[in-house]
């Protein structure tokens, strides 16, 4: 047969011509010899004529354009018909395939429609129509107009309604691969609905409802559907529907909707429009970037899951299962469960937040989590959440607040009416079963409500955060023994409103705990009102903090209980290390040591807390307790020490007249060679730095501001002149008397250790002296301290615990021990007087008893160097003028030792062969 393309076309035109002439039927039972027909650019739409009885049947179309009816008394019926591969080069802005308009009917049986695209509706458009539809397949259609209805399948507009039964045979409805702006299957608009049962949708995608898109007072229902990985990018992956519209489910199983950048992962409900699903089961639906992984409810909608219902593994940052906004109204009803849904922030099962309702009446949600509050529920902003009729939150999991559920903000409301189990949740930081705040409200009533083994590290079974006027309800006659756990309350005036109003009546197996409300002092009753002396400390104590209930407070790091001791009677200071502190997170408590009034007097001490770490009860009272300072004591103590340092400085006075006395004699001999061969210089240099040193004494025993600066360089400086004196005396002998060097060597040497060398090197390390003692002054202040001595004297001392005032001492430890050490050095250089052995004995008594007292090692110094020589000087005056020691003004080669001990002047080379 002829299968030419004049041929289809001369077929097409003869077929419209026949329809124009009849009234009755008209049957089109082939499509040229092949059973199908292929059209281009010459053909047009084929409108069958109103009041026709039109038949399609057994064709393939290609590329053909619409099949238009329209009329009231206009029928039709298209079986076994295949339309694929036709679209906008057309023009034809909706309904590619098939357009149904103005009242007509029509039903469509074993078709299929592919690869079809329009502005709207890509494969039918249906408007003001009744249309059947049975075992029909969509297959990659689109719907691409943008800003419009979309409809990649079917545009359904005005009052029109589709019905698609028994659609098992071609799988019904089955919209693959099909894109559109709004509803990439189904566009349901302006009063229309659709019924569709057996159906199958694969891949679809959209703007918005990438299966079904509802708007303005138009309704679908859904029997036995099956949708699979369809999502739209805006909102509402599978289902949208806005304007007073219905969506109604049985029996339907919707795996993997989703949003990837929007909201309302299987759908958006919208502007009193209403969603049912009956015994529907909804997997792994998504919006992770935005809310609502399942289903999003707003602008007062209602959304009921009933018969069974599940939704499983949902995923959302924000209500990853149910998010409700506007007013709307969620219920879980009839055995439904909402399971193993993640919420990358709060509310894994439900998150309301505008004061909709939400209503969970003998449904199970469990095993969902929440990555910061409400691990099932969260509900804030005035929410009403209605819990009850054997509901069960089990094993539910927030990271931070609220395992089960989580309230806050004035209205919100959780009513929780037995019989209800609330069992295994558990939140990372507070309240287990339950968290509230911001005057939220729970009212417990009617009989075996349970809430056991929940968690939290605050809290396990409740954490109450609310401030006076949130609440916690219950009828008198309620049963509280089934609840089991902590309930921790954060603030002291909201838990006495509980204790007044009987709250926990009965509730035998729950402990109460709140914020640390005041301070206990551990054991006062031992040390109340003890009388202690003047010098004495007062005794070691302990405080921890309690709640408004008596219960210890574990020590919170985050909310640190920061503790001051002080005195109340008379403001009195308390001298001390540890005047504030923060109680321990190990022991919950912290420890007071070390602590003195310096007067007396009776004084009271009052340990408190800042109020910004403790919430105290009304009219509440720190603790405190009563200390007596003995007035008699403190005088005698006082003038005991005073005593004590007087004596010192006197002793001081005797020593430095001691000291002057020598250095007179100094001058008085200097002309002797005893005195002249031991460098005088550095004799006088050496009691000069004496004389500072005692003088360092008697200035510390002053009243006046500045006396432990003024003794700290009098001390310090005189040390540099000391030592200065001593080690360079040491050197030198030292290096001229060590039988390793050779004789060209020493003379080599000799230069460098004459005395004018030497004293620059004694006054560059006391100009260091003076620059470091600068550098403390500027830095800190050595000043005068009251301190108790080891026998419970009070003194006043110069505070050098600073690190300028440790490290000085350490450099004057490192001093004495290399003079130590050189004066070991020169032990066996022989001498007449053993002059190298009192450089040692000098050196030695600065190491023993300089950390005792400076008068000892001073007096020793003068003796040795000085008045030994002055002994000689005036009781044998033949031999001063005959004998020189070892140090010698003289060039170290006229230096010589003979063997019985005698000086002489000769060679050091001679010397030693003398001595050898």
């Amino acid at each position: 047969m002829e299968n030419t393309p004049a041929y289809r076309r001369r077929f097409f035109l003869t077929v419209l011509c026949v329809v124009s002439q009849l009234a009755s039927a008209v049957v089109f039972t082939s499509c040229g010899p092949a059973g199908e027909l292929r059209c281009d650019s010459t053909f047009t739409a084929f409108f069958v004529p109103p009041g026709t009885n039109y038949v399609l049947e057994n064709c393939v179309l290609y590329n053909c354009p619409p099949f238009v009816f329209s009329g009231t008394n206009t029928t039709g019926l298209i079986s076994n018909v295949h339309f694929r591969d036709s679209g906008l080069a057309k023009g034809y802005g909706a309904g590619t395939a098939v357009q149904i308009l103005a009242g007509a009917k029509v039903t469509i049986n074993n078709a299929k429609f592919s690869n079809l695209t329009a502005d709207n509706g890509g494969a039918v458009y249906i408007d003001a129509s009744t249309v059947t539809l049975n075992n029909i397949m969509f297959n990659s259609n689109s719907a691409v107009a943008p800003n419009s209805l979309g409809g990649g399948d079917l545009l359904i507009q005005h009052t029109a309604t589709v019905t698609c039964n028994n659609c098992s045979s071609y799988n019904c409805g089955s919209c693959v691969n099909n894109n559109a702006v709004w509803g990439a299957c189904w566009v349901i608009d302006m009063n229309s609905k659709m019924f569709l049962k057996d159906a199958e949708v694969v891949n679809a995608h959209a703007v918005a409802g990438s299966v079904v898109f509802l708007n303005h007072m138009s309704s679908f229902t859904g029997t036995s559907l099956r949708i699979k990985d369809s999502y739209a990018d805006g909102q509402g992956g599978c289902f949208y529907s806005y304007g007073n519209c219905a969506t109604t489910c049985y029996n339907c199983t919707f795996n993997h909707c989703y949003s990837p950048r929007g909201f309302g992962g299987l759908a958006v409900v919208q502007s009193f429009s209403s969603m049912y699903l009956y015994g529907t089961l909804v997997l792994d639906a998504q919006a992770v970037n935005s809310m609502a992984g399942a289903i999003l409810g707003t602008g007062s909608a209602v959304v009921v899951l009933d018969q069974g219902t599940v939704i499983r593994n949902a995923i959302a940052p924000l209500g990853a299962a149910l998010k409700n906004e506007g007013q709307s109204t969620i219920s879980v009803l009839g055995g439904s469960q909402i399971i193993n849904c993640t919420a990358s922030i709060n509310g894994a099962a439900y998150y309301g937040a505008s004061g909709g309702t939400f209503i969970v009446n003998n449904a199970i949600i469990s095993d969902n989590t929440a990555r910061g509050d409400g691990g099932a529920i969260i509900a804030v902003g005035g929410e009403n959440v209605f819990i009850s009729n054997n509901s069960q939150l089990l094993n539910n999991k927030a990271t931070r607040y609220g395992g089960a559920f989580f309230g806050s903000g004035e209205g919100t409301t959780f009513k929780i009416q037995g019989p209800v189990q609330l069992s295994g949740n558990k939140a990372g930081t507070a309240g287990g079963a339950f968290y509230y705040d911001s005057l939220a409200t729970v009212e417990l009533s009617g009989n075996d409500v349970q809430m056991k083994d929940n968690s939290a590290q605050t809290g396990d079974l409740a954490a109450v955060y609310t401030i006076l006027g949130g609440d916690i309800t219950r009828p008198k006659d309620f049963d509280g023994s089934k609840l089991f756990g902590t309930i921790y309350i954060e603030f002291t005036e909201v838990s006495l409103h509980f204790l007044a109003a009987g709250t926990f009546s009965g509730m035998s197996n729950v402990k109460l705990r709140g914020r640390a409300s005041s301070l206990n002092i551990a054991n006062v009753t031992s040390f109340n009102n003890m009388t202690i002396n003047f010098a004495s400390k007062i005794p070691t104590f302990s405080v921890y903090a309690v709640d408004v209930f008596g219960n210890s407070v574990p020590a919170n790091m985050w909310n640190p209980v920061i503790v001051l001791v002080s005195e109340v009677a008379h403001n009195a200071t308390i001298e001390g290390e540890n005047l504030k502190a923060i109680l321990d997170e190990k022991t919950n408590s912290v420890w007071f040591t070390g602590l003195r009034i310096p007067e007396a007097g009776e004084f009271k001490i009052q340990v408190s807390g800042f109020y910004t770490s403790l919430d105290l009860a009304p009219n509440a009272v720190w603790p405190s307790f009563g200390m007596t300072v003995v007035t008699c004591d403190a005088d005698t103590q006082m003038n005991t020490a005073q005593s004590y340092r007087s004596g010192i400085a006197g002793a001081a006075i005797v020593a430095t007249l001691f000291v002057a006395l020598n250095m007179a004699g100094l001058m008085k001999y200097r002309t002797l060679k005893l005195m002249r061969s031991n460098s005088i210089r550095f004799l006088v240099l050496a009691c000069a730095g004496c004389v500072l040193c005692l003088a360092s004494l008697i200035v510390q025993i002053s009243t006046f501001q500045l006396s432990c600066k003024v003794a700290a360089v009098l001390d310090n400086i005189g040390f540099a002149l000391i030592f200065g004196a001593l080690c360079v005396k040491s050197v030198r002998i030292q290096v001229l008397f060590d039988n390793k060097r050779s004789q060209k060597s020493k003379l080599n040497i000799a230069v460098f250790v004459s005395d004018n060398v030497l004293t620059g090197y004694v006054i560059i390390g006391c100009t260091l002296m003076i620059l470091f003692l600068v550098a403390w002054f500027m830095v800190t202040s050595p000043d005068p301290i009251v301190m108790i001595t080891g026998e419970q004297a009070v003194t006043q001392r110069c505070n050098l615990t600073s690190t300028f005032g440790i490290l000085i001492t350490v450099i004057r430890i490192v001093v004495i021990f290399f003079a130590a050490f050189m004066a070991f050095q020169i032990r066996n250089v022989p001498s007449v007087y053993n002059e190298s052995k009192f450089l040692g004995f000098a050196t030695y008594n600065w190491f023993l008893f300089t950390a005792v007292a400076i008068l000892v090692p001073t007096i020793m110094t003068v003796a040795l160097l000085v008045s030994v020589k002055l002994w000689i000087c005036v009781f044998n005056p033949d031999a001063a003028r005959m004998i020189d020691t070892l140090d010698t003004d003289k060039d170290s080669k006229d230096i010589a030792v003979t063997p019985d001990g005698s000086l002489n002047v000769k060679t050091v080379q001679t010397a030693h062969k003398t001595s050898g």
